[in-house]
């Protein structure tokens, strides 16, 4: 969870927390499932909310981020394979109305080929 303005105060009433934690704009808080600790770390909030107004502001983001964002943002599958994560996008990316023009876009600037094969995207190096 990522906090833009105001303030929220978690408390412990299932044992998660040891005290209660208070969270500050700018900040995410992360759970972790495993140890069942919560941690909070200050966040530019704007990579985060950016997609709101239209646009994603990415700084180093792994190819995997974007083209997960980039499906839930447009209801659409993006394959991708022969891709590592080592691949980043950095810059602030215009949503624009429709999928195939963003990831034109995309391919442009980073030398990928994006194939529409039946409704699914396939991303692929060049």
């Amino acid at each position: 969870t990522v906090l833009v303005k105001g303030q929220v105060t978690l408390i412990n009433q299932r044992g998660l927390l040891k005290d209660k934690m208070i969270v500050r704009p700018g900040e995410k808080v992360l759970f972790n499932k495993e140890t069942g600790d919560f941690s909070a770390e200050k966040v530019n909030t704007e990579q985060y909310t950016s997609w709101i107004h239209g646009y994603m502001v990415l700084d180093k983001r792994s190819v995997s981020y974007v083209f997960r964002s980039l499906e839930r943002y447009y209801d659409t599958e993006i394959k991708y394979k022969d891709i590592t994560d080592d691949v980043t996008f950095s810059g602030k990316l215009d949503l624009k109305e429709n999928i195939a023009d963003v990831l034109s876009i995309i391919g442009f600037a980073s030398s990928l080929d994006i194939i529409n094969e039946a409704g699914v995207y396939c991303v692929q190096k060049q």
